[in-house]
């Protein structure tokens, strides 16, 4: 759940107009429902990542930009 949580409206907002500019290009290929499918494993994914690389870290993980990164890359 932490990719639905943001830090502020501006942390929302820079999220979303990226989702904007290369989500739909995506979603066209993919399918709406393979679309989704593919949106959630890239935060489940850089969740896991993120947990790889600084695993010692105190700072709680918010925001979906391991999903959009995802999202952009595809």
């Amino acid at each position: 759940t932490y990719s639905f949580l943001h830090a502020d409206i501006f942390h929302l907002g820079g999220n979303m107009l990226f989702l904007w500019v290369f989500g739909d290009n995506v979603e066209d290929a993919l399918g709406h429902i393979r679309y989704l499918i593919f949106y959630l494993a890239c935060a489940v994914a850089g969740a896991f990542f993120q947990g790889l690389v600084a695993w010692d870290s105190e700072v709680p993980l918010i925001g979906a930009s391991g999903a959009i990164a995802g999202v952009v890359t595809a």
